[in-house]
């Protein structure tokens, strides 16, 4: 083991061994790394992974993905061939990310910390597949809907090919953001689908259902084509 490897393994360990950051995703694990307190993760992911994979353009290109906290949807595309890049608010989550890409020897990726707000998504470059994946609740909350679909617009505009979109829904009740979704009506699905429509996509299917660890209510993740 290189010096550089020991320090990335010690930064891990120790992040998983003080719960310094939310272990939401799995932790990429092409190596089999010794990874300590094993099987941590909330929420798995791989079911989404395979339905993403399988809806991805036929060519590798650049993908983002928005909140990727610990890197596993950015990972797992550049298996496919794909310059991936996440952005992550948490720092601890993004250097996480980051020390877990070296242990794998991942080198077509990179981690960016910071926040997608109106200011940051005009810096973004384009992409030809974005993805974000239950985030777009929390922008809701934290800066309005007005503002947060002017983020969506906007990071919507940088985007070539396919636009993954997973959320929140009015459906999962007693949370802060709940309220905030209200848009959404009684079938929330449908809802979710008629707002992304109303962005100007080609086309806008759900691809799936998918549970989270919140509630038993399962979220509809949605592929929009430009």
């Amino acid at each position: 083991m290189t010096i550089i490897n020991f320090i990335s393994s010690a930064i891990v360990n120790y992040i998983r061994i003080r719960n310094k950051t939310e272990l939401y995703q799995p932790t990429y694990n092409k190596k089999n790394l010794r990874l300590f307190r094993p099987g941590l993760e909330k929420r798995s992911s791989d079911d989404r992974v395979v339905i993403i994979k399988e809806n991805m353009p036929e060519l590798p290109g650049s993908y983002l993905d928005v909140g990727s906290q610990l890197g596993y949807f950015v990972l797992k595309m550049s298996e496919e061939g794909f310059l991936s890049c996440g952005i992550e608010a948490n720092p601890v989550s993004c250097i996480y990310a980051a020390n877990i890409a070296n242990l794998n020897g991942v080198k077509n990726v990179s981690f960016l910390n910071f926040a997608l707000d109106l200011n940051t998504v005009d810096c973004l470059p384009e992409y030809d597949v974005i993805s974000i994946l239950s985030v777009y609740h929390h922008m809701v909350y934290f800066y309005g809907k007005h503002d947060a679909d002017i983020i969506l617009k906007k990071l919507i505009s940088k985007c070539r090919k396919r636009f993954f979109f997973e959320t929140g829904e009015y459906d999962e009740k007693g949370f802060y953001w709940t309220d905030g979704l209200s848009f959404m009506g009684k079938d929330t699905s449908l809802g979710i689908k008629e707002f992304l429509e109303d962005f100007g996509f080609s086309s806008v299917t759900k691809i799936g259902e998918y549970p989270t660890h919140l509630t038993n209510h399962k979220r509809s993740l949605f592929m929009c084509k430009k």
